[in-house]
This record gives structure tokens, C-alpha cells and sequence, in this order.
């Protein structure tokens, strides 16, 4: 189960120093000079009251390995880590991202939403505005940890996603664990993981991903200020959204 982590780990090099690290309400961020890589905040029952490792001596790769940890914020700041590594433009371009829309790229649904008409959608995660695939050209049930409206309870995920043709899941899924688990269930479906906790990794292919829509910072200072901030939109108007095929 931990196989994707531990190569994802594994591919980021062992000199890279942590120059900035912040983990903010909405969203954390890891920096190693020009590198930036930014995860959605996932809080839980259980408090940080100090990191288990020194941040400011300690490598980018010691930092990642807290991606494997229990407790969610510290996890969140270990997938901050892996993404400064691998969420970079010319990861993304070549992986065969291609500039589109606006400076600031175009979102994994505006990106999919032809290629999902007619099909039953299963999406881990309630994303705003995502009324735009519901307006009858596609199925979307839609799981979350606390459901509301016409919600599906997150354990729904074993019974939905065999039966489901596409699968959208939030990047999230690597910090809280149930990734490898919701990828597994869904390999018989196009899969797409979205979000900027989501590494623009090829790895991510070898585990039956189709479509990574993930975030790259493109103004690492502007990034930390809104991550400072808790500005949880604001955040995507400093970096781009990238979207890479599985060929």
C-alpha cells in the first residue's frame, strides 16, 4: 500500500534544502529555492504541536517522507514537499501538458466534461461549480467524508466505483491515506486525480491514473502569500493548473 509513496519519495533528490514551509488553514506549502509545492490543509483529531523534524535544517526529501505519517497535517506538509519536487512546468510539459485557456490553465472539468457525457461519474470529493457535468450530459455521484444534499457517505466507495466508467479524485486522498485503496477500486474506470496536493508524476500513471490535473506554482512568492493568508481561491491565481495524459 505504500509502494506509490515510497517511489514517488525515492524520485526527489537527497540535496535539496526546505527554504520555507508553511501550513496554513486552507492550504501548506513547502519551497526549496524556486521549487514550490503546495497540498490542500487535511486537519484531524490529532494536533501538531511540533514537527518531528527540524524544517529549517532538513531536505526536501526528509520532509517528504512525513507524507507517510498518520497525522494528517504533518502528512500534508510531506505531499507539499513531493509536489515542490515534481510540480514544475517542464515536468508537466513533458508529460505532454499544453498551454491552454489563460495563463492561470484550464480545470480538470472544463478539461474532461466532453469526454465524460453519457458516462456514470464517481467523484471522491465535492468540488464547487461541478453542477456543469450534472446539467444531463453526464451520472455524477458524488462521496464525501461528511455528505450533504444527495452526498454518498465516503464507504460507498467500495460498492461505486467498480460500476463507474470515470472516476474523478481529489488529490487529498494521497494525505488522508485512502489513495492506493480508491485507485485500486477504480481500475476499471477513467481515472483522474485532481487538485493542487496532486504530483505531476508519471508515477501516478503506473497505478492506472489517466489524467493528472495538478497545480504548479509559477510565482513561488505570491504562492506563500496567499498559502500565509488562507486565501483558498486566491491560491490559484499565483500558478496554473496542468493537465496530463496517460498515453
Amino acid at each position: 500500500m505504500w509502494e506509490i509513496y515510497d517511489r514517488l519519495i525515492e524520485g526527489i533528490p537527497e540535496d535539496l534544502r526546505i527554504t520555507s514551509c508553511v501550513s496554513g488553514s486552507n492550504w501548506s506549502m513547502v519551497r526549496a529555492g524556486e521549487r514550490c509545492g503546495t497540498a490542500m490543509t487535511v486537519t484531524g483529531h490529532n494536533a501538531v504541536d511540533r514537527l518531528p523534524i527540524d524544517v529549517k535544517n532538513a531536505t526536501l526529501k526528509e520532509t517528504a517522507v512525513l507524507a507517510k505519517s498518520w497525522n494528517f497535517r504533518l502528512a500534508t506538509i510531506g505531499m507539499a514537499a513531493i509536489n515542490a519536487w515534481y510540480n514544475t512546468m517542464d515536468n508537466a510539459r513533458a508529460l505532454g501538458h499544453t498551454d491552454q485557456k489563460d495563463e492561470h490553465g484550464m480545470n480538470a472539468f472544463d478539461y474532461m466534461v466532453e469526454s465524460l457525457a453519457g458516462k456514470k461519474v464517481t467523484m471522491i470529493g465535492h468540488f464547487p461549480n461541478i453542477e456543469r457535468l450534472t446539467e444531463g450530459k453526464a451520472e455524477v455521484r458524488i462521496l464525501e467524508r461528511e455528505p450533504s444534499g444527495a452526498d454518498y457517505p465516503d464507504s460507498a466507495c467500495e460498492y461505486l466505483l467498480p460500476e463507474s466508467d470515470a472516476v474523478i479524485i481529489t488529490g487529498s486522498a494521497f494525505t488522508n491515506k485512502t489513495m492506493p485503496r480508491l485507485l485500486e477500486l477504480s481500475k476499471n474506470a477513467m481515472t483522474c486525480v485532481v487538485g493542487p496536493t496532486t504530483p505531476v508524476s508519471s508515477i501516478l500513471f503506473d497505478y492506472g491514473v489517466d489524467l493528472i490535473s495538478g497545480f504548479c506554482s509559477l510565482d513561488p512568492d505570491e504562492t506563500e502569500s496567499a498559502v500565509c493568508q488562507g486565501i483558498r481561491r486566491g491560491l490559484f491565481r499565483t500558478g496554473t493548473m496542468v493537465n496530463c495524459e496517460r498515453k
